[in-house]
């Protein structure tokens, strides 16, 4: 493939690492202010493996500061400190790559040479294929730790081109260094139809001196994943698989099948699913995290019903409350972030009321009530669909507790002792549907609040009810629970005509605190 081509690719690649990035950088611990500590310059030059120079795009990660200055560019100014300093560096004409890193410490003004002379072939093999599947993208990630997690500094992607009529998978190169903290992963993957072979190594403590990942497609692990989009008014945009915190690597989404089987190397993989208005504006993000292992079978639900509000409560601070709704619409079987929904949230009596945006500017409510009493807080939220179906069309929140003013503490943070039920309906089709005339079986949990400063008071629940509508909330028909694996448990008798099924929680405790929960459509019943 061409350079520009695969540095495009590449810079796709880091958009995702980026968001990584951030989120980690924000755990960083604090420093002195920039402007306050001496400045140098760290100029890099590129070498190819022939030992002639190259433009490269470099990053320089501050491994004793955090910070991530992610610039591209032949030159950067840092404060002292010891630093990582990486990048792919091209071969001109060639479909190949060298990943090259140094950790370095700066005290001056230093010059930084990143010379893929002396590097080593990444030599992967899988042996077991079925014949004629051929290997794809494959990426190479350098990583360094902050805190608890891993933080990508640079990657570099080599996409196979056709020589003579052939898919020829390219070569990847990497500089052997050693660096504490430092880990790098090699993935890799091979499509066949309904069938995804995912191949990974991973080192810690630099780039290792002899890459080789030699596996077998029956000593790994396979995974049976369910794509369901019904969940989500926008379009699948990007899948990325990482494997052991680290590597993050695209999958070609627009190919994939609704239901396929993934084969992966054993060990810790992340799947994660972006939807969005377009590769770079998402609106919700599903993740789902294990460790597989090998010659075992999974099953994975991406896109799953209930979409439900996920745990967040309104807060107590000090004397206001405020509600920062993140996951209204949030998946009940993955980890997700939402984005797509709107509403408005109202305290009563006369506490305020306003428009929310999940994610937007104005994503946060705050009420002011006059004194200690009680209130009731209600949000109300629905999501547009740009797309023939769609589930969970809205959700509706209204919790009644008692308030008064939290003080005398570091932090005067309290969650309100309410609840939030989520609904995990079971054995519903590939799109999330349950056949006219079925029955379906809903797992109920009660979700209560805390991890503020000042922990939330827990009442004893005095009653869980659940009821089911089969006309968009016109009328309600109570569902009997029995209590089932720290939650409850109930069928529900699906309609012969089909339609659709609301479902409306109302929890209240010993203290007088009560929570009305529902979501309309929240999945959908197939006459056939």
């Amino acid at each position: 493939m061409r350079t520009s081509s695969r540095f495009a690719a590449l810079a796709a690649l880091c958009a995702v690492a980026a968001i990584l990035v951030a989120s980690a950088a924000s755990a960083a611990p604090t420093w002195a202010p920039a402007q306050a500590l001496a400045q140098y310059t760290l100029k890099i030059k590129g070498i190819d493996r022939a030992g002639k120079a190259v433009a490269i795009q470099p990053s320089v990660f501050g491994a004793s500061n955090g910070v991530d200055y992610l610039t591209y560019l032949s030159s950067v100014t840092v404060p002292a400190g010891t630093y990582v300093v990486a990048a792919a560096v091209p071969e001109p004409g060639q479909n190949s790559g060298t990943l090259v890193a140094k950790m370095i410490t700066v005290r001056s003004d230093v010059t930084v040479t990143l010379s893929a002379v002396k590097s080593v072939l990444v030599d992967a093999t899988l042996s077991g294929l079925p014949t004629g599947v051929t290997q794809a993208n494959q990426q190479a990630m350098l990583c360094v730790r902050l805190r608890r997690a891993f933080v990508p500094v640079t990657g570099m992607l080599i996409v196979p081109t056709l020589v003579d009529g052939n898919a020829a998978p390219g070569t990847v190169y990497v500089k052997p260094m050693s660096g504490r903290g430092l880990r790098f992963v090699y993935q890799t993957y091979y499509p066949a139809p309904g069938t995804f072979y995912e191949e990974a190594g991973a080192d810690n403590g630099g780039i290792p001196p002899s890459p080789q990942y030699d596996q077998s497609v029956s000593g790994m692990a396979q995974v049976q994943v369910e794509l369901r989009a019904n969940e989500n008014p926008t379009p699948l945009r990007n899948v990325v698989e990482s494997y052991d915190g680290c590597g993050s690597l695209m999958v070609p989404e627009e190919t994939l099948p609704a239901s396929y089987a993934d084969y992966r190397t054993p060990g810790e993989w992340q799947t994660q699913l972006n939807f969005g208005a377009s590769k770079i504006a998402l609106t919700r993000i599903l993740t789902q995290a294990g460790t597989y292992l090998a010659g075992h079978v999974y099953a994975e639900v991406l896109g799953s019903a209930v979409a439900g509000p996920r745990a967040d409560f309104p807060v107590i601070d000090g004397a206001k409350i405020t509600f920062a709704p993140r996951g209204i619409f949030a998946d009940p079987l993955v980890s997700s972030t939402d984005c797509e929904g709107r509403g408005r949230v109202s305290l009563a009596p006369s506490g305020g009321s306003g428009p929310i945006q999940l994610c937007g500017k104005d994503s946060t409510f705050t009420g002011r009530p006059r004194s200690a009493g009680w209130y009731t807080l209600t949000a109300a939220f629905t999501r547009p669909s740009t797309r023939g179906v769609l589930l969970s069309t809205s959700v509706t929140l209204s919790w009644h507790f008692r308030y008064a003013p939290v003080t005398g503490h570091a932090a005067d943070l309290e969650a309100a002792p309410v609840t939030v039920t989520e609904f995990r309906p079971a054995g519903l089709g590939p799109s999330n549907d349950a056949a006219g005339g079925s029955t379906t079986t809903l797992q109920v949990y009660v979700l209560r609040g805390g991890g503020q400063a000042v922990p939330t008071p827990r009442y004893r629940l005095t009653s869980v009810q659940v009821q089911v509508s089969f006309n968009d909330g016109r009328s309600w028909h109570a569902l009997a629970l029995q209590s089932n694996s720290g939650g409850w448990v109930t069928t529900i008798a699906n309609p012969v005509t089909g339609g659709y099924v609301a479902l409306r929680s109302i929890v209240t405790d010993a203290h007088g605190d009560k929570t009305v929960e529902t979501v309309t459509r929240a999945y959908l019943v197939d006459a056939g």
